[in-house]
């Protein structure tokens, strides 16, 4: 039997939560969806990015997987600014040996964030 993936905390929760408002404010014109532990933008019904959001083993966010279109352009901007939506990264590499490229970003674990 194979072992489940640690659950976001409630607060991990909440903290998407505010990530969806402030992308809803800065950006009204596009579709954002959370659906449990991920987030995905869409303009015109068509998809952006998909974030999904994986928890360590307090159930803080410990690392996002982003999916969709211009992965290099967000690499780069995760790169030069540290962050992702307001979190602070570790490190940051486009994985490409799966069914579809995206891009791993470890996050820096925000202790406020546990369960």
């Amino acid at each position: 039997m194979f072992g489940s993936a640690p659950l976001l905390s409630k607060k991990a929760h909440d903290k998407i939560e505010t990530i969806v408002k402030l992308i809803k404010q800065s950006s009204p014109q596009l579709e954002v969806i959370k659906e449990r532990g991920d987030v995905s933008i869409s303009s015109n019904g068509k998809l952006i990015n998909r974030f999904d959001f994986y928890a360590s083993t307090d159930g803080s966010i410990e690392s996002i997987a982003v999916y969709g279109a211009d992965l290099h352009a967000n690499l780069q901007a995760v790169n030069q600014t540290g962050n992702i939506l307001g979190l602070k990264v570790k490190e940051a590499k486009i994985d490409n040996e799966g069914f579809e490229d995206y891009l791993d970003v470890n996050l820096i674990i925000d202790n406020t964030l546990r369960n």
